[in-house]
């Protein structure tokens, strides 16, 4: 199938932030956790948190076809796990292999009805971008279900479409949104590519990518690591530390205890915004993404 993988237009891929030192760090994460993977005495709860973990980092690399196939395969390990193969789904659009996209979105409702939402906001797109048919993602607006996802649909419309209208109701009802930010070249977005589709959470300077510490000292929250889990769930990595402090605030203010860790990178100093994982990392990270957060273990 041709893949329409719109980044220009729609997705807005861009370069990771800090260009050579962190494509060298996350390529290094991607090599511990492939490393973990090998292990063949891991337990299915242990290889399907590696599997999660990876698909998260293929993301972030732009390795959005490998991004596909690890939540897929998480998607079937210790269980069914619909919201992993949704994931996939969207991974699937973003290459624009948007029948398997389909299909995937619909077993994921089948399973889950919990991601009504979200699957009939990814169908929304699929069909724009399939057909040019916007009508599909227009009725989410009047969906009080979908409403945290109507700054992403007004962005959509508005670069699928060309509509200004949509564009103007973003910047009126949703000005401090990233879509909003983006929309008004006040920010680049996320080195994610596609996430548009996911809801975009992070805007450059804010980039959520994984940093290996020279010093890793607890600024803010409380740190509780299971021995062999990930030390962070990181939501963002900022070169300004009053912007971190701001991004902390955020996840306090959707009840979550933040950690602010300083890190230096390449000589320079970034502060990491991220949760502790708690004894299950992976359900941490569910509760993020349920409040709008994308984050990644850092191991």
């Amino acid at each position: 199938m041709i893949r329409l993988f719109c980044a220009a237009a729609l997705f807005l891929m861009a370069v990771l932030a800090g260009a050579q030192g962190q494509a060298a760090l996350l390529a290094a994460e991607i090599q511990s956790v492939e490393q973990k993977l090998g292990n063949a005495s891991l337990s299915a709860a242990e290889r399907k948190g590696a599997l999660l973990a990876m698909a998260r980092l293929f993301e972030l690399s732009g390795n959005i076809e490998g991004a596909a196939k690890a939540w897929a395969e998480a998607a079937r390990a210790a269980g069914a796990d619909y919201a992993a193969l949704l994931r996939s789904a969207y991974c699937l659009t973003a290459l624009g292999e948007f029948e398997a996209a389909d299909a995937s979105a619909l077993a994921a409702l089948r399973g889950n009805r919990d991601l009504e939402a979200s699957a009939r906001c990814l169908h929304g797109y699929i069909e724009a971008l399939r057909t040019g048919n916007t009508a599909p993602l227009r009725e989410l607006l009047g969906d009080a279900a979908c409403r945290e996802r109507y700054p992403g649909i007004y962005y959509g419309l508005w670069r699928i479409a060309g509509d200004a209208d949509a564009r103007a109701a973003l910047l009126r009802d949703f000005p401090q949104s990233p879509e909003a930010l983006i929309a008004r070249d006040t920010v680049n977005p996320a080195p994610t590519a596609f996430w548009l589709l996911l809801g975009a959470q992070a805007v450059a300077g804010a980039a959520p990518a994984p940093a290996a510490p020279v010093q890793n000292s607890p600024i803010d929250g409380e740190e509780a690591t299971p021995v062999g889990g990930p030390l962070l769930l990181q939501t963002g990595l900022f070169s300004r530390e009053e912007n971190a402090k701001a991004a902390s605030e955020r996840l306090r203010s959707s009840g979550f205890t933040p950690l602010i860790t300083r890190r230096g990178v390449n000589g320079r100093e970034y502060w990491a915004v991220g949760v502790a994982p708690g004894q299950d990392y992976n359900a941490t990270l569910l509760r993020l993404k349920d409040r709008g957060f994308d984050a990644f273990p850092v191991f």
